[in-house]
């Protein structure tokens, strides 16, 4: 990412030209838990990973049934929970698929599955 590229990013991020950014963060935020507590209410465990992973789509993983996942090689904290959580996890290098913007869950996008 160049230097450029990051002042867009910070910038379109913290949305300093709206009325009232800060506010917006607090509501957002909000309705960030409101969707954590209601998964949370429906038996879905939340596992907290590092913000750098989620940057880099560290968390954009493939579920394939039978507990097994298709997980991103360099997410190790996610990795690492899932397996002390009884998954079997498949780690992919997915590098250059994260360097345009895309992780597992669209690399797979064509895929066929057998509906049986």
């Amino acid at each position: 990412m160049s230097l450029s590229d990051y002042e867009d990013f910070v910038y379109g991020a913290c949305m300093p030209d709206m009325d009232d950014p800060v506010g917006h963060w607090q509501r957002f935020s909000a309705w960030q838990q409101k969707i954590v507590d209601w998964l949370k209410g429906k038996g879905i465990e939340i596992i907290a990973v590092p913000f750098r992973d989620t940057m880099t789509l560290g968390c954009n993983v493939m579920a394939l049934g039978a507990d097994r996942v298709i997980a991103p090689k360099h997410s190790r904290v996610l990795i690492e929970n899932l397996k002390a959580r009884g998954f079997e996890v498949a780690e992919v290098d997915c590098g250059e698929l994260s360097k345009t913007g895309g992780g597992i869950h669209c690399m797979a996008q064509a895929l066929r599955r057998d509906p049986g």
